[in-house]
């Protein structure tokens, strides 16, 4: 079926390249429809498979070409298609429960009538068709030729650099500062700011006539402060006994603020909350999250208190960064799964339609909008760079780059930005030995320097004993290697913005396990040659050197919305699946055991064998330790890091005991020998930028 013909629907005559639908009433006066676009193309899908069952899948690929869209979108547009066609409910068309849609009503093609000057002009136009084809072929060519010697054949510009920019800076304290929203007038600059680890996330306000800041007296920690676009109302989400509720000050006159005003809750999680308004103050869009279900976005009128969801839980990841268009029409977001790939989604808040604009090669982090409605600009932390999408066209347009980390951006005018500039963490490696009748453990910085040091494996021979470890000290990120005090490169990768983790040595100390950019690799200390790993999952969980042979790795992944344990040969590149429901796995081949994290299970298992469950004990059954990078285990002791506590359990007479740590926020914590090593991260200083692109593309 073409679209050219026409399509007789019982009553209604319907156009697929005008997309309208035409009847006429009981006076014989023509009706006509006009359809958005995604309905007319759903009804000409169904037309075209009549009486066949569609599925959601089928409609996803044919109707909005393989981009995400959810439930909630397919069925919003079946039933304004209901609605206008008329009828009982299954007379156009049918829902086969847990199956899909057909289209059951009749139809009929009907030729698109010519008009007659049309029919008398087409022979005498069609003998002038060669002539015309032909001098618009030479027309074009001769243009070409022009532009081509004017432009020199121009290259696109280059993205510009900290260097290209001035860049003016708004604040200058201590610590962190970031999130920054400018108030209607443009005299008052909110944001967050924290000074050191202990301290909390306070919102402060800037008059930028005055260069004076206050912090706004709130009683626990609060982010995400945005202000209204018409009246001096600040809105934000603080902190409430674990929970999150949004609220909204007023300033009175200057630096008199009005008692906070509860709008709404947030959830019963505080998890980086995020808030949007409407030009005219009437709804509030914002990140929504209860305890153990991920993130979603919902809205509340703030006249008439309704709130309503936009979208729906994920089983894993979720939804943030909420943002609206000036025009109040779109509201732009992240989507985050759980193999930690992040996507900006677009819901058009007429039909609730869910559209996906990135793909895998953008990381987005931060969103805003530009000057108008057709620009979204994103942060892409894998290279901290600020970009703009064309929302009809889907470009993408490089606008600037750091070299250090950039986030929260905003866009004053339409050329200007306002963004928080700066790495967020300094970072070296900590050890932490015990203090006898303390549960305080003493540090001390054992791999550090002026640039971010961390991730540590030691060897095992006290003779040449060898420490591994990633700086960026080099430029971008690489793993060294230090032997008594002398330090040595051993990686040269050519990505500066490359993410190193989870080093781990054989057992026989010849090769070191790593993941980049997410990717295992294994490096061989000995040939000083690197081997990536493929793997049968999507997302791959963490991995471990298998106690039987040094070229055999067990890696963790999901596959098909499962978690599996992997067996695989460094050797013939095989893999199989070992054991299912494994997410995380150690291993501690000194005492031929591996220590293991499974399927929806709090608390870790150890086994001598891996499919031996009848030889297993299970340790920290209260707590929840899927992630991999927060428990270790050796031959002596089995340690995690949970509610800002170590919890460590002697392997021998399973007696537990809890340490805490001062002055460092941890991550991945190692067990080496009788110590704790960890990347201590410490509050590094950042500043809120503004600056000048000379033209946003």
């Amino acid at each position: 079926m073409e679209k050219l013909e026409l399509i007789k629907i019982k009553n209604w005559v319907f156009d697929p390249l005008k997309k309208t639908l035409t009847t006429k009433d009981s006076d014989n006066n023509q009706i006509v429809e006009t359809l958005e676009a995604k309905h007319a193309d759903l009804l000409h899908c169904l037309i075209s498979h009549q009486d066949e069952i569609i599925t959601r899948d089928q409609l996803i690929e044919l109707v909005w070409k393989s981009r995400f869209v959810d439930d909630r979108t397919i069925n919003a547009t079946i039933s304004r298609l209901r609605k206008i066609l008329g009828g009982s409910k299954d007379e156009f068309i049918k829902t086969h429960p847990k199956l899909g849609y057909s289209f059951q009503a009749s139809i009929e093609y009907i030729d698109r009538p010519i008009p007659e000057k049309i029919k008398q002009s087409q022979k005498e136009k069609s003998k002038f068709k060669l002539y015309k084809t032909l001098i618009v072929i030479g027309v074009m060519c001769f243009s070409t030729l022009i532009w081509f010697t004017l432009t020199g054949f121009e290259k696109e510009p280059t993205i510009l650099t900290k260097n290209e920019v001035n860049i003016e800076p708004l604040t200058y304290e201590e610590g962190w500062e970031f999130e920054p929203s400018l108030s209607f007038d443009g005299k008052y600059l909110a944001y967050v700011g924290k000074t050191n680890n202990a301290e909390i996330y306070k919102i402060k306000i800037k008059n930028l006539e005055r260069n004076e800041t206050i912090t706004l007296p709130l009683d626990s920690e609060a982010r995400s402060p945005i202000w209204s676009s018409v009246t001096n109302s600040l809105f934000y989400a603080k902190e409430n006994n674990g929970g999150c509720v949004i609220q909204r000050v007023n300033i009175v006159e200057h630096f008199v603020f009005s008692p906070p005003e509860d709008i709404t809750s947030c959830g019963m999680e505080y998890d980086f909350p995020s808030i949007s308004i409407d030009n005219n103050e009437n709804w509030l869009y914002f990140t929504y999250k209860e305890l153990n279900i991920s993130s979603i976005i919902k809205r509340i009128n703030l006249d008439s208190g309704t709130i309503e969801p936009l979208t729906v839980p994920l089983q894993y990841g979720g939804d943030y960064q909420a943002k609206l268009n000036k025009d109040n029409t779109q509201l732009a977001f992240i989507r985050t799964y759980d193999n930690y790939q992040s996507y900006i989604f677009l819901i058009d808040l007429d039909t609730l339609q869910v559209e996906q604009l990135t793909n895998a090669t953008q990381d987005p982090s931060y969103l805003t909008w530009g000057e108008t409605s057709q620009a979204l600009i994103f942060v892409d932390i894998s290279n901290n760079s600020l970009n703009s999408i064309n929302i009809k066209t889907l470009a993408v347009t490089p606008l600037f780059q750091h070299h250090e980390q950039i986030e929260t951006p905003i866009q004053v005018d339409n050329n200007q930005f306002i963004l928080g500039i700066g790495d967020s963490y300094k970072s070296n490696v900590v050890k932490a030995t015990t203090i006898e009748n303390s549960n305080i453990l003493k540090t001390s910085k054992y791999i550090h320097s002026t640039f971010k040091d961390h991730e540590i494996q030691i060897s095992n021979d006290p003779m040449n004993e060898k420490t591994y470890f990633v700086s960026n000290r080099s430029g971008g990120y690489q793993i060294w290697q230090k032997s008594n005090s002398v330090y040595k490169q051993l990686t040269n990768f050519h990505d500066k913005f490359a993410e190193i983790i989870e080093l781990i040595l054989s057992p026989d100390q010849t090769k070191l396990l790593f993941k980049l950019n997410e990717k295992l690799h294994v490096f061989n200390l000995q040939l000083e040659t690197i081997h990536e790993i493929s793997h049968p999952t999507n997302l791959i969980g963490n991995a471990a050197w298998s106690c039987d042979s040094d070229a055999t790795l067990l890696i963790t992944g999901k596959k098909g919305g499962e978690w599996g344990l992997y067996n695989y040969s460094l050797e013939t590149k095989d893999y199989f699946l070992e054991a299912k429901d494994i997410v995380s796995i150690k291993s501690v081949c000194d005492k031929y055991s591996y220590a293991l994290v499974k399927a929806n299970t709090f608390g870790i298992f150890l086994q001598e064998r891996l499919l031996e469950d009848d030889s297993s004990s299970h340790v920290f059954p209260s707590l929840n330790l899927s992630e991999n990078l927060i428990w270790d285990v050796s031959d002596k002791y089995l340690l995690a890091f949970h509610d800002s506590k170590f919890h460590r359990v002697n392997l021998v007479d399973l007696k537990a005991t809890e340490f805490i740590v001062n002055g460092y926020i941890v991550n991945n914590p190692r067990l080496i020998g009788n110590s704790i090593y960890f990347n201590g991260l410490e509050v590094n200083n950042t500043y809120i930028g503004r600056f000048a692109i000379p033209k946003v593309r």
